[in-house]
């Protein structure tokens, strides 16, 4: 393989700068409008703290003796069970 060296450069070129316009915000009047965020706010005030028939139906549940079923709370103890198992292998406690 050969190299051969040039020292003839050419001279660099001017490029022309592009500018883009900027943009500036505008504002509107003499300041912020905060009408939304006042409508916003008594929006919110107007919502109940709870959903009653959300409490309802968790009080119908905590009354009913069949629930939760007997299938979910086995396969829940099956679960506890297979991560209690791993972290006894690993060493692992959380």
């Amino acid at each position: 393989m050969q190299v051969n060296p040039s020292h003839h450069q050419e001279p660099v070129r001017q490029t022309e700068m592009v500018r883009s316009r900027a943009t500036t915000a505008q504002v509107v009047g003499d300041g912020a409008s905060f009408d939304r965020s006042a409508a916003l706010n008594r929006s919110l005030a107007e919502v109940p703290d709870t959903r009653s028939e959300v409490v309802a139906r968790a009080r119908r549940l905590i009354e009913d003796p069949k629930y939760p079923p007997t299938e979910a709370i086995s396969k829940i103890a099956d679960l506890l069970a297979m991560h209690i198992e791993r972290e006894q292998a690993t060493g692992e406690s959380k």
